[in-house]
């Protein structure tokens, strides 16, 4: 995110943090003499802070400034007055999507319905799986693979991240350096080993060795509890928005209900169906492709 000049220390400072700056200036008798400013630091939570200058040549001038953790609405300019230009670089992109339904690629595909962005469906099946042509998208013959103007890239959280990356207008993701994008980390990180494996786990044992499958269960209960404390008078994950996390993070939880394992977390069965709700969530669910 850029500096804006005049407002030191602004690039990966969070969404909902005022800082105020005083800077004194002395003026000797024979000579200038600039004598460092003595910095005051005071954080708050906010939502429209305004962007204030402090006039030139003033004695003591008090900078406060904001900058907005979630990127600018399309064509609106940011907290720090840049445009952003991300839907039309995305819209310019050739977009190809390998994809199997009921797979891990709909987490894909949903996203690029959430960004409206046109694209392109390259539907795989068992036997299109170990061609040659699709090994060259993805080594292992698995989906999601991803093909661009400016290559193919191949696993979920990259394309998903990738995308949102490139539209920030969509406000999928909060900006970089900010403490909203470590959470959108945190939720995806949390969902894809803190559930899913273990949903997996529990499935494959289950006959093999019940003991440990009740473990594996256990354990997906316990990270769905987290997730129904942290959704606790909240519609989303992060910041009451919705963002990468809740694809991502959401779909876990959505295996983990298909797993019977959410029984007793009323708020995450809340969450799901609000999820399941979106037009982007029920496009992207469609088998036809």
């Amino acid at each position: 995110m850029p500096t804006t000049p005049g407002a030191p220390g602004a690039r990966g400072w969070g969404s909902s943090r005022l800082r105020s700056v005083e800077r004194g200036r002395d003026e000797g008798a024979g000579d200038r003499r600039t004598r460092r400013s003595e910095r005051k630091t005071t954080r708050t939570r906010a939502q429209d802070a305004p962007l204030l200058a402090a006039p030139p040549g003033s004695a003591i001038g008090t900078l406060t400034f904001r900058v907005n953790a979630w990127p600018a609405a399309a064509g609106a300019p940011s907290a720090l007055g840049v445009r952003h230009v991300g839907a039309a670089r995305i819209a310019a992109m050739t977009i190809r999507l390998s994809h199997s339904p009921n797979s891990r690629s709909v987490r894909v595909r949903w996203l690029l319905e959430e960004l409206g962005t046109n694209y392109e469906l390259r539907i795989v099946t068992g036997s299109d799986r170990s061609s040659p042509g699709h090994r060259q998208r993805h080594p292992l013959g698995r989906v999601p693979a991803l093909e661009t103007d400016e290559g193919t890239l191949f696993e979920t959280v990259a394309l998903c991240l990738h995308l949102a990356e490139r539209d920030p207008e969509a406000g999928l993701l909060p900006v970089e350096g900010s403490f909203e994008r470590a959470l959108v980390y945190q939720w995806i990180s949390f969902g894809l080993t803190e559930i899913e494996p273990f949903i997996a786990e529990a499935a494959r044992a289950a006959d093999s060795d019940p003991e440990r499958a009740e473990s594996a269960r256990a354990r997906v209960g316990a990270a769905v509890e987290v997730v129904e404390a942290a959704l606790e008078g909240r519609e989303y994950l992060v910041d009451e928005r919705f963002s990468v996390a809740d694809i991502l993070c959401g779909s876990a939880l959505f295996s983990a209900r298909r797993a019977l394992l959410t029984a007793e977390a009323p708020g995450v069965d809340a969450y799901l169906t609000r999820l399941e709700a979106r037009p982007a969530r029920k496009r992207a669910s469609e088998t036809s492709g």
